[in-house]
């Protein structure tokens, strides 16, 4: 084995314990080094929901080192949207509290925990900048597209595609309307499952995400 690999077998024998999953990721980062990981050049919730993703791997494998079964996970809504949400180093310079941090948004219930968390970080390192605001959007998007069934969010060529989950059935009327009301700016496409494609040209990041909140806030009601 190469000496990386040697310390990092060596952090999970030292962190065989529930719960040690961002310990060992932590130490995994001491290992390797941060580089960009938390960086502007990836930022965007994905990679938190990345780095969130890579320490639930570790917390397996510490579960399976242990013999235990592995920990429950909640259905994820796959959100890629070409926005900057992040925190920026400029602002949380620590990168011991920013991973924490954005361990805390991606294990998230609910909206008044979202703002628990964003008050805090304002308590701490002030009002925050335009891409934190974005990140806990991106985050509250998330939570409002478990709740409308959603299956995912992707963004291509300033079109965000929201796809719900097989099955799902709307009130058709009143999904005809409410698609109506927003004028050129939806489209509905039929396939395996229903999908809406919304254009974002015109909009600023935060407009987009505020409107893409609101809208599955109104189709949440149509199911």
């Amino acid at each position: 084995l190469s000496e990386i690999a040697e310390k990092r077998l060596q952090a999970i024998r030292e962190f065989a314990e529930l719960g040690s999953g961002l310990k060992i990721a932590l130490r995994d980062l001491e290992i390797r080094g941060a580089g960009n990981i938390l960086g502007p050049e990836q930022h965007g919730f994905v990679a938190a929901v990345g780095f969130d993703l890579y320490c639930r791997l570790l917390e397996n494998a510490v579960s399976a080192l242990k013999g235990t079964g592995l920990p429950e996970t909640r259905q994820e809504v796959k959100v890629e949207i070409n926005v900057n949400a992040y925190l920026p180093a400029e602002y949380i310079p620590e990168q011991a509290q920013k991973i924490a941090f954005y361990q805390k948004i991606a294990a998230a219930d609910g909206i008044n925990e979202l703002e628990d968390i964003k008050e805090e970080i304002r308590d701490r390192y002030g009002p925050p900048p335009q891409a934190v605001e974005n990140l806990f959007l991106v985050a509250a998007l998330k939570l409002k597209a478990l709740e409308s069934r959603v299956e995912s969010l992707r963004e291509e060529n300033e079109v965000v595609k929201i796809t719900f989950l097989p099955g799902l059935k709307f009130d058709s009327e009143k999904f005809l309307k409410l698609v109506r009301a927003k004028g050129s700016r939806l489209k509905i496409v039929m396939g395996r499952s229903v999908s809406i494609k919304a254009s974002r040209r015109g909009f600023a990041e935060k407009e987009l995400l505020e409107f893409l909140l609101e809208l599955l806030g109104e189709i949440k009601n149509l199911a």
